[in-house]
């Protein structure tokens, strides 16, 4: 047997370990139940991994190291689930990952630097949202840029979220290097200091998120105003500065497609775009100037 889906089958209980015997197997499907316990560290080795979907349940204890031997696994999702403990480095040995989603869990510590090193040529999308992970964003997130060693590819990741965590220190300036990335978001986590300029690099960049994060500051660079942006949002960043581009007040209300993959943080309405800032009287949109709008930061519009 090579798959195995049993998604939304109203199952309880645990994961056999058991099913690490089945060699062969290439997708497990268990989404949408109510299963519990750990994850079997003999289940996630399986070296012929290509899709393990753990999602919408509520597994807990930590994430097995031993996932570093599923060098076949191209999309691993656990969102929203009870797992704790640290993103583990061995993540970097899975060279042909798409998606990484581990959002809505309860995971902790640092942010692996063997992240960069997940290599692989189609798209991808790397979701750690909502978690209680601290210290640094790596550095090593600017590697996705790369070609192989031939120059064969170059990795191509369209989304990153990592907001809603205890995240530090500065955000990095080789973010600026993932020139293919469409989305962004990193609000709601306690990183400091300006907004890198080389942000405006990403000329595919349509959504920046960078909303309740109190400790950024300094105005936003110019380079930054220059993208085609669809939404953008700083609302509850108040020790920003500066003046709002005037260019900016097209988003407000314009038709757009905010469906990118797994990263799914549109508005409610799929088809409104929109920039949101915190000013001393109005939310900016097609009705304010906002040439004319100094950033003040006195309310929490959202």
């Amino acid at each position: 047997m090579t798959h195995l889906s049993l998604f939304l089958q109203n199952l309880s209980g645990t994961i056999p370990s058991e099913l690490g015997l089945m060699k062969d197997l290439n997708d497990l499907h268990l989404w949408n139940n109510s299963m519990t316990g750990t994850l079997p560290s003999e289940v996630v080795a399986l070296r012929h991994w290509r899709e393990c979907g753990f999602h919408y349940n509520q597994f807990s204890g930590t994430i097995p190291t031993e996932l570093g031997l599923a060098t076949s696994l191209r999309r691993l999702r656990m969102i929203a689930n009870k797992l704790s403990g640290p993103v583990p480095s061995e993540i970097g040995l899975l060279h042909r990952a798409e998606d990484l989603l581990l959002m809505n869990n309860s995971l902790s510590g640092f942010i692996p630097t063997e992240i960069g090193y997940m290599l692989q040529r189609d798209s991808r999308y790397i979701d750690l949202s909502y978690n209680s992970l601290t210290g640094t964003i790596p550095s090593e997130l600017g590697l996705f840029n790369k070609s192989d060693e031939l120059g064969h590819f170059e990795i191509k990741v369209k989304g990153v979220s990592l907001r809603n965590n205890a995240l530090t220190g500065t955000i990095p300036t080789e973010l600026g290097m993932m020139k293919h990335l469409e989305a962004l978001y990193l609000g709601n986590t306690l990183l400091s200091g300006p907004v890198p300029s080389e942000l405006g690099e990403l000329s595919d960049l349509v959504m920046l998120e960078l909303s309740n994060l109190p400790l950024l500051t300094g105005s936003i660079p110019d380079e930054v105003f220059n993208l085609t942006l669809k939404v953008f949002r700083i609302d509850g960043s108040n020790q920003l500065s500066g003046t709002i581009a005037e260019a900016l007040c097209a988003i407000e209300g314009s038709e757009c497609d905010l469906s990118f993959g797994i990263l799914r943080y549109q508005p409610q309405d799929p088809r409104e775009c929109f920039v949101r800032f915190d000013c001393t009287d109005v939310v900016c949109g097609c009705d304010c100037l906002c040439s004319n709008a100094t950033l003040s930061f006195n309310s929490t519009e959202s």
